[in-house]
């Protein structure tokens, strides 16, 4: 028997959480609520498929709780409830979630879950792909790159360059191309790459021949092999 998909809710309106169980429990999800970042964050560690979140969630927000659990789990799917505000709905879809404007509707949040996992869907036929390190430079800082997709990709930077903006320019010598990019996470190593700090990218192409070249790049690359004992 396959298992139900499980959703996360979380605002800290009672009322909102359950209007939100209402108009997604027919979708077949399994419903589990929460009212604040803390609890959130914890049942996020239990990798739920769907995550919806009220975008103010006290000292945090919910793009800071998707960031959390995409970092933890690139399969969850997102959608954050707020206000109408561009600036928001720029920084969600950055965070590859789907923005639903109040006042709330039932169809409203059937349509972003449609959205959301028909993204989902194409995503998995854009899987990343681990790779040799290979050599390229964010804003001129040099730094390594360690996983790609044709949308995105895993950038090392040493520890002691400054906080990379969170737009900047990338550009991957090894096959001519430069891209505009926006990291979505980052998490400093510990171990034996302590001295680096990885960032997670989402990136668009300067010009259609770059966007050529960068699939071709990935589709071509090497994938690494672990290390046999």
């Amino acid at each position: 028997m396959t298992p139900r998909r499980r959703a996360l809710i979380v605002s800290s309106d009672s009322v909102q959480r359950d209007e939100i169980a209402l108009a997604i429990l027919p979708s077949g999800y399994e419903v589990i609520a929460s009212d604040g970042f803390a609890d959130a964050k914890r049942i996020l560690e239990d990798a739920p498929d769907l995550l919806v979140t009220d975008i103010r969630l006290g000292a945090y927000n919910g793009l800071h709780l998707v960031i959390r659990g995409c970092c933890r789990n690139p399969q969850l799917r997102a959608i954050v409830v707020g206000d109408a505000d561009p600036v928001l709905e720029l920084e969600a879809l950055r965070a590859h979630a789907v923005y639903v404007q109040r006042p709330l509707a039932a169809a409203k949040l059937v349509d972003a879950i449609s959205t959301t996992m028909s993204a989902a869907t194409a995503g998995r036929r854009r899987q990343r792909k681990r790779i040799w390190p290979t050599v390229v430079y964010a804003n001129d800082v040099k730094g390594t790159l360690m996983d790609v997709s044709y949308d995105g990709a895993r950038l090392a930077l040493p520890r002691r360059v400054n906080h990379l903006p969170r737009s900047f320019v990338l550009r991957v010598p090894s096959c001519d191309v430069t891209l505009d990019a926006t990291w979505i996470w980052m998490s400093a190593q510990d171990g034996a790459v302590r001295q680096q700090v990885l960032y997670g990218l989402r990136f668009s192409p300067a010009s259609p021949h770059d966007f050529a070249d960068w699939r071709s790049f990935v589709d071509a690359a090497a994938i690494a092999q672990p290390r046999e004992s």
